[in-house]
């Protein structure tokens, strides 16, 4: 799974918790709407962790690939 597809996906989880939080009444609900959402921003701060590392990979493959090696 690419980053930008688990950002994608953390946001929906975002806003799917934040809509169940804000339009049922039920303190049960309400709950289920906070832990979705805060999955989905764990999910967010992954995707960023993960982009990054990614692009330390690259850049590690094309330093060793140069002219000098």
């Amino acid at each position: 799974m690419s980053p930008k597809t688990l950002a994608i996906l953390s946001v929906g989880l975002i806003i799917l918790g934040c809509v169940i939080a804000a339009i049922f009444t039920s303190t049960t609900l309400d709950f289920i709407g906070i832990t979705i959402g805060g999955i989905g921003g764990v999910g967010l701060i992954s995707a960023a962790f993960y982009a990054i590392g990614l692009s330390e990979d690259r850049a590690r493959e094309r330093d060793a690939s140069g002219p000098y090696r």
